[in-house]
């Protein structure tokens, strides 16, 4: 692709794949620290160990959900990421193909 006819397609397309791979570290990092927030704390947003019982075991699970559903919207996010940087290398790739004769 050095010879591409759109090199800066080429860099934007670049571009998404570096932004994907930092959300995808990002996102792992989160639920990472996420998930440890939830089990010590009792509550992602906050509580302690010491509460009502009941409430505390919500507020466990509750947090666990809240922490995978913020995994997986950034997992989906840097999925989408992905996928325009491939969309445009395949669209500068298909004009490099009509253009040979």
């Amino acid at each position: 692709m050095a010879d591409a006819k759109y090199p800066s397609l080429v860099t934007i397309a670049g571009y998404f794949r570096i932004l994907g791979w930092l959300t995808n570290v990002i996102v792992v990092v989160y639920t990472i620290v996420g998930l440890i927030q939830v089990l010590v704390n009792g509550t992602f947003f906050g509580g302690g160990l010491f509460g009502f019982v009941g409430a505390v075991l919500g507020a466990t699970l509750g947090g666990i959900v809240v922490v995978a559903v913020y995994g997986l919207i950034g997992f989906v996010v840097a999925t989408i990421q992905f996928a325009t940087s491939e969309a445009i290398l395949v669209l500068v790739d298909i004009e490099a193909n009509t253009r040979k004769k």
